[in-house]
């Protein structure tokens, strides 16, 4: 058994200013008694016993307390120290052990423990809550709905107006709710972010989901217009020169030269003839190969070639006469860029046509000038054109016959493909329209999660607190004490049976008489209170025989008789705790516990100590003291020998204290006068003032001494002098007050 042996410093804690604990002062015993009145320290004292117990460290002041003689914790360290089980009975613990729970329309419950007390508190907080949040999990639940429907009723709208506006397609005919809310999936989990149609483009795209399918249209194709190889050929023909016999007159004279040539033809080979098939003239030899030299085969190739590039010139030029598509053949929305790709392909074969025309100018200049050199680039030149354009040109009508071919191209490809355009424009025109009621459809989904995340939140909460409740119900339920103990103890302790326990949900009902007790006395409270205090001391949580037991005044406000029974019911319970420690300042139950320890058998009648708590002064301030008893109130029965002795020191030391230390005189000198009357005239009953009528003694000091401990008695000023009690006594019997004096 470890036992606490003595407080070895109390500074600068609540009443106690300094105090070290005197050489002289005996350890704690294992039976320990303390008297001293209200106001001394016994709460201050008992409070240090409580830290212990709660193991919370003291952090006012300095406080240490020895342990078996050797080990010193401080008071700042009882959180984390080795400190022997205590268990304190005090004011605090009687207002934490019976509390009453009461609702508005209930009457109340009651809870017996602090720790049972201290979970009905939080039990009527935590169904006050759960009340309040199954509530708010009402309207949550109901504003989820509220929220769910919105987007149930919006969704179904936005399909409806889906299914109305393109009942064109088959596809869109049946559009429920789920193929909207699908699609609003789809395009929030696509990684393509989809903007918003523009105007142009959905007055294409509504175009194009009416549109009916045209027939094919013949794709003119490629014309290999071979214009730089033109110019080329031509380039050369008209750079050469025929070498031949030249005749000046038919040199000089083209047309001469043809008809003479033309005329040659028409004399020679089958049709020779030497005479002029023309004017029927003779005609000569020496004339035939004059002019067989003049046009020789050179100058008839040349001519050939000429008439070649000629011909080549003239089959280009005619392949340029195509005839295009009409506009109105193409598809709608084909026919603008089909329109600019006509005019380009016009103005482009123009430009062809130009550059041809010229070719074959020059040619025919040539062919009737054989003789002269000539530059293409000139004959350009002089008709506007150049020859470094002509690359260009042919490009030109090259990429416009491609872009026609393209759009072709693409006009057919529509037309085979046209259900599947239509259900392409369907498809994008009705994305574009989920796409902008996604706004409004998030809108909605935000305030329903936002409203389930509520409801889930205090459904959590609800759950939670429902969880705790019950555990603490159950936790309560599992501590009451049984209904049987508990009424039958009070009648024991307090001699009368007139207050019953009966259980009520997690707590009990207190009845008084049969009926509801509304309101406890001071005395029914403390007594109730320590009736638990000493069932605790049997708990599996505490070691009762190793352990500390401290009771601070657990007979506050009871009358004599059930005094000694509370008395007797406590002395059973604790005479077998490792250590105790008994606090009052009712000198009855003082008297009643230091017979007890007087009446100790064995060793144990070593193991006890009586001290004093006793007020004093450290610089001029109240403070307080532990001390040894007084032997007056050890040998003595009653309380009056040791008032007796303090009232007789106070006389005599009146003048050297401060003022504050006499205002129990009143108090003490009424106690005195009260005992000493009631032996001296024990047939006087009643108020002090009937005592005293008839008592020998000078009427005026009477009437101070009545005014004194009337009026001051309870009073926190002292009067004026001239009404000393002990005065009184020592005139009315001499020798009673002498044998007092010797004590």
């Amino acid at each position: 058994m470890t036992k606490i042996t003595k407080f070895s410093k109390i500074k600068s804690y609540r009443i106690f200013r300094d105090f070290s604990w005197p050489r002289d002062l005996p350890a704690f015993a294992r039976y320990n008694l303390f008297y001293g009145w209200n106001g001394s320290g016994k709460s201050t004292l008992s409070s240090l016993f409580s830290n212990m117990q709660r193991k919370e460290s003291v952090s006012e002041g300095d406080v240490s307390v020895e342990i078996e003689g050797t080990t010193v914790i401080r008071g700042s360290n009882f959180s984390t120290a080795t400190i022997p089980p205590v268990r304190v009975f005090d004011e605090q613990f009687i207002r934490d052990t019976l509390v009453a729970v009461q609702s508005a329309r209930a009457k109340p419950i009651f809870y017996l423990g602090q720790q049972s007390a201290e979970d009905a508190r939080i039990l009527k907080s935590k169904r006050d809550e759960l009340k309040s949040v199954r509530d708010a999990l009402a309207s949550a639940i109901s504003e989820t709905k509220v929220r769910t429907n919105a987007i149930d009723r919006y969704a179904s709208e936005q399909a409806r107006l889906i299914k109305n506006h393109f009942s064109g397609s088959q596809t869109y005919v049946t559009f429920t709710k789920k193929r909207f809310l699908d699609g609003v999936a789809r395009i929030k989990e696509s990684q393509h972010q989809f903007q918003p149609l523009s105007e142009d483009e959905k007055t294409a795209l509504d175009r194009k989901r009416f549109l009916q399918p045209k027939s094919d249209v013949k794709c003119v194709g490629s014309i290999d217009v071979g214009l730089k190889q033109l110019v080329e050929s031509a380039s050369d023909i008209l750079d050469q020169t025929v070498v031949s016999t030249v005749l000046n007159e038919l040199a000089s004279n083209p047309p001469l030269a043809r008809w003479v040539q033309d005329g040659l033809a028409l004399h020679s080979g089958e049709h020779h003839t030497t005479k002029c098939r023309f004017c029927g003239n003779e005609f000569s030899e020496e004339k035939r190969i004059a002019y067989e030299a003049h046009f020789n085969d050179a100058y008839t190739r040349f001519q050939d070639a000429v008439r070649n590039v000629r011909n080549d010139v003239e089959l280009r030029m005619k392949q340029l006469d195509v005839t295009l598509p009409a506009e109105s053949s193409l598809y709608d929305d084909l026919q603008s860029e089909y329109r600019t790709a006509v005019a380009n392909i016009t103005a482009a074969i123009s430009d062809v046509k130009a550059y041809q025309k010229v070719l074959l100018t020059g040619l025919e200049t040539k062919k009737n000038r054989p003789f002269e050199r000539m530059q293409l680039a000139d004959v350009l030149q002089e008709n506007g054109l150049q020859i470094s354009d002509v690359s260009k040109v042919e490009e030109a009508i090259t990429e416009s016959f491609k872009v026609i071919g393209s759009i072709i191209e693409r006009h057919n490809k529509q037309t085979t493909e046209i259900a599947k355009e239509r259900d392409s424009a369907y498809t994008k025109l009705v994305r574009d329209w989920i796409v902008a009621a996604i706004s409004e459809y998030d809108t909605l989904v935000a305030e329903e999660k936002t409203a389930l995340d509520k409801q889930n939140e205090l459904q959590t909460r609800q759950d939670s607190l429902a969880r705790e409740v019950d555990e603490i119900e159950s936790r309560l339920i599992e501590s009451r004490v049984p209904v049987d103990e508990l009424n039958g103890e009070p009648h024991s302790y307090l001699g009368r049976d007139e207050l019953s326990f009966k259980f009520e949900g997690a707590g009990y009902r207190l009845l008084r008489s049969g009926r509801i007790a509304n309101n406890l006395s001071e005395g029914e409270n403390t007594a109730i209170a320590f009736l638990y205090f000493l069932k605790t001391l049997n708990d599996r949580s505490f070691d009762k025989a190793n352990g500390v037991v401290v009771i601070d005044d657990p007979v506050s406000s009871l009358d004599d008789n059930a005094l000694f029974s509370a008395f007797a019911f406590m002395k059973e319970r604790v005479k077998d705790c490792g250590q105790l420690f008994i606090l009052t300042h009712n000198f009855l139950f003082f008297r009643q516990v230091k017979n007890w320890f007087f009446h100790l058998r064995g060793h144990m009648r070593r193991e006890k100590q009586f001290y004093s708590i006793k007020p004093c002064k450290v610089e001029l301030l109240r403070s307080a003291k532990i001390d040894t008893l007084d032997p007056l109130l050890l040998q003595f029965e009653s309380e009056y020998h040791f008032l007796f002795k303090m009232l007789h020191d106070i006389e005599n030391s009146m003048g050297e204290e401060e003022l504050s230390a006499y205002y129990n005189v009143p108090n003490i000198a009424r106690r005195v006068l009260e005992s000493f009357l009631a032996y001296y005239v024990p047939d006087k009953q009643g108020e002090l003032f009937h005592k005293l009528e008839g008592i020998p003694y000078d009427e005026a000091i009477k009437t101070r001494i009545l005014r004194l401990l009337n009026t001051y008695s309870h009073s926190a000023t002292i009067a004026e002098n001239g009404h000393d009690p002990l005065e009184m006594i020592k005139t009315l019997d001499a020798n009673h007050y002498n044998g007092m004096l010797s004590l």
